[in-house]
């Protein structure tokens, strides 16, 4: 229901982390944007940024992919659905709230 509401109206919600410290997660567009104080951890800007940089690899070669810091976890849905990537991909955070707010 948020997904949809939010193409109406962004849908904030926030959340504190002992390791992040404050974040904020906003439903836009359809997306779920994570960002904190200091960083922007899932689509945004840096989303667009992610996409030229991808671009750039021949992701037929990679057969293995290691993302460090698991962010909002656009980085994962951005290789499959943008680039089929359909290989192993393992995501590290040290920051167990990251953790759920991605699964989620």
């Amino acid at each position: 229901m948020k997904k949809i509401l939010s193409y109406i109206y962004p849908i904030t919600k926030k959340i504190h982390s002992e390791i992040s410290g404050a974040l904020e997660i906003t439903w836009y567009n359809g997306k779920k944007h994570l960002d904190s104080k200091n960083a922007n951890y899932s689509y945004g800007s840096l989303q667009l940024i992610l996409k030229i940089g991808l671009e750039k690899i021949d992701l037929t070669k990679t057969k293995k992919t290691l993302i460090l810091g698991m962010g909002g976890g656009s980085v994962i849905k951005t290789l499959q659905d943008d680039f089929n990537y359909q290989n192993h991909i393992t995501a590290i955070d040290i920051d167990p709230v990251i953790l759920k707010i991605a699964k989620e």
